[in-house]
């Protein structure tokens, strides 16, 4: 539960549950992967979509999107648990504290 810019980290990767810190369904999470280091990273599952934006910018996410006959609602609600859980205390900092102050 802390500020969170990959950008300004620099990180190469990273990896967040959506269930464990926004309370999203679980089976949610985010992967961010910098571009420099996509071309180290494959779907284990090659997804429908593997071919549809080849030679674009949008081929390596491509690969990930559609792997099979998964549920996709846990990943569809990503967005509105982000929503729903900063307004709970207003803002994300004052959820923040919140949980801090419990511990």
């Amino acid at each position: 539960m802390i500020d969170l810019n990959i950008e300004s980290l620099g990180a190469s990767y990273y990896i967040g549950n959506g269930h464990k810190w926004i309370c999203s369904p679980r089976g949610s999470a985010l992967m961010h992967v910098r571009k420099d280091k996509q071309h180290k990273i494959r779907p284990l599952q090659i997804s429908h979509y593997n071919d549809l934006y080849e030679g674009t910018d949008a081929h390596w996410s491509a690969q990930f999107s559609w792997p099979g006959t998964d549920d996709y609602s846990s990943y569809l609600l990503l967005k509105d648990s982000i929503h729903y859980m900063e307004t709970i205390f207003g803002t994300w900092k004052e959820l923040r504290k919140n949980n801090r102050e419990l511990c």
